[in-house]
């Protein structure tokens, strides 16, 4: 709303009022996720040193394997909030019965044995 309206705007001085609050607005938003990033770390820290306590061994992710982690979580909070969580699911579980039909299918190809 705010980068239409400073599209839309030809006095300079609104236009950079315009600016100073997308600005701040920017730098408030990344201040949230950062403060999330940092409280997901702790609790992710805890949780090793209980294990560790209970004679488990640590285990800790590649930065890869826990970005593909966050995103498979954003995603499923997204699909949920939108209410296409089943739809999503049903369309999975039914590729991966067709993937399984083709497979078998390959299956029998192999061992027909031929007549002539």
């Amino acid at each position: 709303m705010l980068q239409k309206e400073l599209m839309d705007t030809t006095d300079a001085e609104r236009k950079r009022q315009i600016k100073f609050l997308f600005k701040g607005w920017i730098k408030r938003e990344r201040r949230k996720r950062k403060q999330l990033k940092e409280l997901k770390d702790k609790e992710e820290k805890k949780m090793r040193k209980q294990a560790v306590k209970d004679g488990k061994k640590p285990f800790y992710c590649k930065k890869s394997e826990k970005r593909l982690l966050e995103l498979l979580v954003d995603n499923y909070e997204q699909l949920r909030k939108s209410g296409k969580l089943n739809k999503h699911l049903k369309k999975e579980y039914g590729r991966k019965i067709i993937i399984k039909k083709k497979k078998k299918e390959r299956r029998r190809e192999r061992f027909v044995v031929s007549k002539y």
